[in-house]
């Protein structure tokens, strides 16, 4: 849609309205999407409704969080690379301040008070109803048939079961055989190659490049200081283009990463990060922060702000440039069967996944502040009477994401 000036949608204006939205980018992925429609094709009409639906598309595509992605693609549709620079900027800002403040307050004062501790693990069993409420959803669009199942069932008992020495390089098997698969078992339709259309803002190359140097500088394992700045940024940089199914698959994956492999945070503070996530806008992604922050604050607090800034960019930034490169050639990704079909045999895994990071975040948290000390029955009875009570708010009310995790707070802080 050309309707409106080139000045008015600078990069300045598209950062802008961004920010607004960051703002208040509350409910995951469809929440945000519902309100940057409303903005950029109704109220603003930047963009045409098809041309939406394809960014959404693509984003479902690609790899890394599906609204941040989404973000990139309308702000690349609307100003071009400059546009897509300033909107992910824009939309990651607010955030991102946020979660630095808090994550500050919470390493310096919250650890080792019970009443934090208590309400924290409130905010986390909200946390695990959330993810159950996603793999609810997930599985009645993803999941049929026998094949599916079964592939979401290997991907789940791969997160459970496997040794941590094994488990990131078993979990990858797995989507790769899904993928496999569903090239083959799910492709319904032709590939199209259609005319070449022209590329806007320049050869695609370099921003493909990137991300895949990136991301095989993590495969490579480098002899680079452990815990440093260029550590993280390869970690983070390296996982994010391994993140296809949204911002909940970040979850297993980074799990193993962080706490079992490099040992950087105990399970209880990755939860507690996750949870953060959870109370703030944004996506659920931007627990890299939380994390990257923790790791370098201890050289000073300076340095822990720069971590968290390093893990964001890190974890954003080349999937972002993915999608910038994939809106340049857009007909061709959405024409191929076989992508569509590697993506429908690789979503049943990614519920799988889901599913049991769940299920391993609970564990965790039945077992309180020394899962070493067994389960504490009444405590695993409160536990779950908030987690069913969270259920319920989610499944059978419909209530918001943001309505129910601090509620189950307070039921924690209360009960717990």
């Amino acid at each position: 849609m050309k309707s409106e000036t080139d000045s008015t949608r600078s990069p300045l204006t598209l950062g802008w309205e961004f920010f607004k939205i960051g703002c208040v980018a509350f409910g995951g992925f469809m929440a945000v999407i519902s309100v940057i429609e409303d903005v950029f094709v109704r109220k603003l009409g930047w963009l045409k409704q098809e041309e939406m639906l394809d960014g959404v598309s693509l984003a479902n595509v690609l790899p890394g969080p599906q609204a941040v992605n989404t973000v990139t693609y309308v702000g690349y549709t609307c100003g071009g690379r400059k546009g897509a620079l300033a909107s992910f900027v824009g939309i990651l800002t607010p955030t991102y301040i946020l979660v630095t403040g808090l994550t500050f307050l919470y390493f310096e004062y919250a650890q080792g008070v019970p009443s934090i501790e208590s309400f924290f693990t409130g905010l986390v069993l909200a946390v695990v109803a959330v993810i159950f409420n996603v793999v609810w959803r997930m599985q009645g669009k993803c999941l049929q048939g026998p094949l599916t199942w079964g592939l979401a069932l290997l991907a789940a008992a791969s997160v459970l079961t496997i040794p941590t020495d094994w488990k990131l390089r078993a979990t990858l098997g797995v989507l790769a055989l899904a993928a496999l698969l569903g090239s083959r078992v799910f492709r319904t339709t032709p590939d199209s190659v259609p005319a070449e259309t022209g590329d806007k803002g320049g050869s695609v190359l370099p921003l493909v490049a990137l991300p895949l140097l990136l991301s095989s500088l993590y495969l490579l394992d480098l002899p680079i200081p452990k815990g440093g700045l260029i550590h993280v940024a390869i970690t983070f940089a390296g996982l994010s283009v391994l993140l296809f199914g949204g911002g909940y698959v970040f979850i297993p994956m980074i799990m193993h990463v962080v706490v079992e492999q490099e040992g950087w945070l105990t399970l209880g503070q990755f939860n507690d990060g996750i949870a953060m996530s959870q109370v703030t806008p944004g996506p659920i992604v931007i627990s890299a922060a939380f994390i990257g922050q923790k790791v370098l604050m201890e050289q000073g607090a300076l340095w822990g702000i720069v971590g968290g800034l390093v893990a964001t960019l890190a974890i954003f930034g080349p999937p972002a440039l993915l999608m910038v490169a994939a809106s340049q050639m857009l007909e061709r990704v959405k024409g191929s069967g076989r992508v569509q079909g590697a993506l429908k045999g690789a979503r049943a895994a990614i519920v799988g996944m889901i599913a049991a990071a769940g299920v391993t975040i609970l564990l965790s948290e039945l077992g309180g502040a020394d899962p070493t000390s067994g389960v504490d029955p009444i405590r695993a009875a409160q536990s779950f009477g908030i987690l069913i009570l969270s259920l319920l708010a989610l499944l059978r009310f419909k209530l918001p994401v943001v309505m129910v995790i601090p509620a189950a707070g307070g039921l924690g802080l209360l009960l717990l």
